[in-house]
This record gives C-alpha cells, sequence and structure tokens, in this order.
C-alpha cells in the first residue's frame, strides 16, 4: 500500500489536478494520436471543377489590391470597400490589368508606354479615400529598365487606369538602359 506523503490540503489540489485536468488532457492526446494513426488523417483536398476561366497568357507578377486608407489613416474593412476582391496582374508584354476575382473580370488593362515587351517583375498598391472616391495607386517594375512606372486606378462605375509618372534614375552609373548587365560600381 502506497502512502501519500501530502498534507491534506495538497492531496486535495494534487487529487483535483490529476481529475479534472491531467487526465482529460491525456485522453484528448491519446485520441488525436490514435487518430494521427488512420488513413484519414492525412486528409485529402476535394477537387472541384474551375467555375469560370480568363484568357490572360504569361501572367508574370500579381499583387492584391490594398485595403482602403481613409482620412486619419482610418482603413476601410467594411463591404462598402470595393478593393476587396481585387488584384492586379502583370505579363510579359509590359501590360498590368485590374481583376476583379469575384465576379471573374478584367476591369481593365493598361499598356504601361514604352515598355511593350518587358515583363512586369514587380508591383506595388496603396489604396486611399479621396472625396468619395477609391483609388489604387500602383507602382510597377519592369525588367531591364531603371524606372518605376507609378499608375493609379478609379474604382467605381467607370474603373480605369492612368499613368501618372515615372520616377527615373534608378541606376544612375547605367549607360544604356538596354543592357543592365553594363552596372559599373
Amino acid at each position: 500500500m502506497v502512502l501519500d506523503e501530502l498534507p491534506q490540503p495538497f492531496r486535495f489540489v494534487n487529487k483535483c489536478l490529476d481529475e479534472l485536468i491531467m487526465k482529460p488532457v491525456w485522453n484528448q492526446i491519446s485520441k488525436i494520436e490514435d487518430r494521427k494513426k488512420t488513413s484519414e488523417y492525412e486528409g485529402f483536398l476535394r477537387e472541384v471543377t474551375a467555375t469560370g476561366s480568363l484568357d490572360l497568357d504569361q501572367v508574370t507578377c500579381l499583387s492584391k489590391v490594398a485595403v482602403s486608407v481613409g482620412a486619419g489613416g482610418i482603413i476601410d474593412k467594411g463591404e462598402s470597400n470595393q478593393t476587396a476582391h481585387k488584384i492586379i496582374l502583370g505579363d510579359n508584354a509590359g501590360s498590368v490589368h485590374m481583376m476583379d476575382v469575384q465576379r471573374k473580370i478584367i476591369l481593365d488593362s493598361f499598356e504601361i508606354p514604352d515598355c511593350q515587351g518587358r515583363r512586369v517583375i514587380a508591383l506595388s498598391t496603396a489604396t486611399l479615400d479621396w472625396v468619395g472616391t477609391q483609388l489604387t495607386y500602383l507602382a510597377v517594375v519592369l525588367r531591364g529598365i531603371p524606372k518605376v512606372h507609378v499608375l493609379v486606378f478609379k474604382h467605381g462605375a467607370e474603373p480605369k487606369f492612368k499613368h501618372m509618372y515615372c520616377i527615373h534614375g534608378l541606376c544612375p552609373s547605367l549607360a544604356d538602359p538596354e543592357k543592365p548587365e553594363g552596372v559599373q560600381f
């Protein structure tokens, strides 16, 4: 016979811990471990058929449209946010496309000026509320061109891209922008 050497209040606490916490937790762990041994635990991905398709070839880059920031830095997470289901795609031909993934449509496409045939390698977005309109600013970087193109996309009834400006001189020592390998440090 084994006697517990702890005084009574500690034996009661020990019994409560054992009965109320340790045994139920151990039972749960045992159930989980038993479930892991079955083939069903490995799980499977349910296969579903595509609900639609878009004919966009050679997409090289994509970015989710940033949430809208209003006056005072207030972030709009409500259903009125027109950017919730939109992504921007860059392609191999120097174009960007705004896509609504919920409606499965391309809202607008834009060819970056003087960059046809250049691959879009990076996209970055910021969305602002301005006088009741959501504007998404987009920075676009293309391969082999030492500049950043800044576009704006106006959300709403007539969604449209517009080229705002270009930031030049990202690589001032580049003699020929068509040959980026000629960079000297």
